[in-house]
């Protein structure tokens, strides 16, 4: 997790540098500027093409058909930077060619498609306007701001042909609908597991569309600079979107956690910001000339917003407080069955990427303990064991409490040869006396372990196959360990028909019960 943070922060990092100090080493001559920053794109579009390719080539069915159009948007776009390349070479000017124009369009316009296409293929029913209230907030905002600083003065000072004039009046159309898309996006993937990939992608079709507007803008007032904010925001974007797709090709990787908290914060004031923005650019358009009611509307807009965030605050921590009782057994504070069966179903489809293991923990005895010794015994022994499993496997390792004395573990990466040490470890572990109420117990542990794609390719499969081999540990004398295999397939069949028969023949009255006496001779009896 902390790794793939680093990764992000290191990429951006020798970027920024490289981009920062190619603007010193040009020394103001802006050709050499441009074709330096052109090579930069252009090395980060690579990048993406590449990673987003791969993701294509890895997924299935409508995820495939997503990343072939984002990576087709990807690779018009590096055409038109490769297109700009010899223009500045063949030409030696910095002005952006027609053909380079026209392409970077029509990458905008498949990059819109790709985003469309995954609202209809991820979400088909999910947005029914929970978020709507934000987004037409978020989206009056960006509208407002683009008619005003962007398309008014692209219609009121442009000189130049009607086809030039038609494709800059498109790009912020084009620039509004890629942040309504991405605006949905954000709020539709607000309850998703692992919301990293697409958070990537909507990061960086957000900076896109600032980069795109200032630059709109400024070439409209003939300000433009090459080696400005818009190229770095353009850089930017292109690798969090070639991120995304390094990521989704990336084996066993965990959800961002720095990415998603970021989310949560932005996700909860970002109607606010819109406001304050929309405020700020309204007052600057009046030259800040406030009367006295414009300046107390002003002050009790902020007061609520104060009041709404606070109380947005305390809510947060109350749902807080619910997940983790929701999703945490509260005797040991481990992951509970609620929170066993999402993860196993949420995390079924990257098995693809390894061996999995799934080891199934019953304590011995524990009914006898906790009978004898009283329930307050029997919660010491259970936090006592949950310490151990959390000690030998490691914070990275998902331990889950089913209920009663049930423990099961699922492990990434797995082999044979893995699951075999891990369960001698806690087998060695249990041998350990526990010192309670002037007794020394020793707790033993029979353990069912049962492995993905080997023994099954569904969860029900591993769980009910983990749960039969432990149950035949416990019949070999408990203490022990037993993986799933072809022969106890065949056996537990055979004792279910045997089970099913009796069943069938004691209802339907088939068996002929006979009668032979005993006697001892001696006796006679």
């Amino acid at each position: 997790m902390f790794k793939r943070g680093r990764f992000i922060i290191g990429i951006m990092g020798i970027n920024i540098i490289i981009f920062y100090g190619w603007l010193v080493f040009s020394g103001g001559n802006s050709w050499l500027l441009a074709v330096g920053v052109n090579l930069q794109h252009i090395a980060g579009l690579i990048f993406g093409n590449v990673f987003t390719f791969r993701a294509f080539k890895r997924t299935k069915n409508k995820e495939r058909k997503f990343w072939s159009i984002l990576n087709l948007g990807l690779f018009t776009y590096l055409v038109a930077n490769l297109f700009w390349l010899f223009f500045l070479i063949d030409d030696v000017r910095t002005v952006f060619s027609e053909s380079a124009y026209s392409l970077w369009l029509a990458a905008y316009i498949l990059i819109l498609s790709s985003l469309i296409y995954w609202i209809r293929w991820a979400k088909p029913n999910a947005f029914k306007g929970v978020y709507l209230f934000n987004i037409i907030i978020f989206m009056i905002t960006a509208a407002s701001i683009s008619l005003h600083f962007l398309i008014e003065p692209i219609i009121t000072l442009s000189g130049a042909s009607v086809w030039n004039t038609a494709v800059m009046l498109a790009y912020p159309v084009v620039d509004l609908s890629l942040l309504f898309l991405a605006s949905i996006i954000y709020y539709l993937i607000h309850k998703d597991r692992d919301k990293s990939v697409m958070l990537l992608i909507v990061s960086g079709v957000f900076l896109h569309t600032m980069a795109d507007s200032y630059s709109v803008y400024s070439g409209a007032l003939e300000s433009y600079s090459r080696g400005g904010v818009s190229d770095f925001l353009w850089l930017m974007s292109i690798w969090l979107i070639g991120l995304a797709g390094y990521y989704m090709t990336a084996a066993n990787e965990k959800p961002l956690k720095s990415i998603e908290k970021t989310y949560e914060k932005l996700n909860e004031v970002m109607p606010y910001i819109s406001t304050v923005i929309l405020i700020v650019l309204v007052s600057e358009s009046y030259n800040w000339d406030f009367n006295i009611l414009s300046l107390g509307l002003v002050i009790i807009v902020f007061m609520i917003i104060g009041r709404q965030l606070f109380v947005i605050k305390e809510n947060n921590r109350l749902i807080d407080e619910y997940r983790h009782l929701a999703y945490h057994d509260p005797l040991t504070g481990l992951y509970n069955r609620v929170s066993f069966e999402e993860h196993m179903n949420s995390e079924m489809k990257q098995f693809d990427n390894g061996n999995t293991a799934l080891l199934l923990v019953d304590l011995d005895r524990f009914k006898v303990v906790n009978d004898t010794l009283g329930h307050q015994a029997g919660d010491y022994i259970l936090v006592k064991i949950s310490e151990y499993l959390q000690h030998i496997l490691g914070p990275d390792t998902q331990i889950f409490r089913l209920g009663g004395d049930e423990f099961t573990v699922v492990l990434s990466n797995a082999t044979e040869e893995k699951c075999i040490k891990i369960a001698e470890t806690i087998l060695e572990k249990f041998q350990q006396p526990l010192s309670m109420f002037n007794h020394e117990i020793i707790v033993t542990a029979s353990m069912g372990i049962s492995m993905y794609p080997t023994h099954g390719e569904t969860f029900e499969e591993l769980f009910k196959y983990a749960d039969a081999a432990m149950y035949l540990a416990k019949e070999g004398g408990k203490n022990g360990y037993r993986f799933y295999n072809d022969d106890l397939n065949q056996k537990m069949s055979r004792q279910m028909r045997i089970e099913s028969d009796l069943r069938k023949a004691l209802e339907e009255e088939q068996f002929e019960v006979f009668y032979q006496p005993k006697v001892e001779l001696k006796t006679k009896k």
